[in-house]
């Protein structure tokens, strides 16, 4: 019996050896590394944001990629920032007190949300867009009257 059990695990490794995937990396390691990913990444920012200044990082809430080109507006009083490349702005000399932030891109829904700025620190905020289902080809653009 025990010859029997030995000849069939021969068997199945010789066919499992015939029928082997390419090497690279092993989907199970792969996945297990996925799994364990924190799902809230803990973001460590070097630099200092004195007072009186907000500083926002702007991504794209699908892939997490950092969005160009973003406008920041700071509302009642209409300070304006656009974000870089890395997806940085930054509004300085905001007004004490609560404010509304609003963040914008083409192609992306608007965000918005109350702060409040203060005198004795920095704000920094991570804002998420999303994916807008309007597409460009449904803007009406009016035409100059003749």
């Amino acid at each position: 019996m025990k010859i029997c059990i030995l000849a069939l695990t021969l068997l199945i490794g010789i066919a499992c050896q015939s029928g082997r995937r390419p090497p690279g990396p092993d989907p199970v390691a792969v996945h297990a590394a996925w799994a364990s990913a924190p799902l809230n990444p803990l973001l460590a920012f070097e630099e200092v944001i004195p007072p009186r200044t907000i500083g926002v990082l702007i991504l794209d809430a699908h892939s997490g990629a950092p969005l160009d080109g973003a406008t920041v507006s700071l509302s009642p009083i209409g300070l304006l920032a656009g974000s870089d490349g890395a997806g940085r702005a930054r509004v300085r000399r905001a007004p004490l007190g609560r404010q509304r932030l609003v963040v914008r891109h083409i192609g992306y829904q608007f965000w918005s949300d109350s702060i409040t700025v203060s005198d004795t620190a920095g704000l920094v905020v991570v804002v998420q867009l999303r994916r807008s289902s309007a597409m460009l080809d449904d803007l009406v653009i009016p035409s100059k009257p003749p």
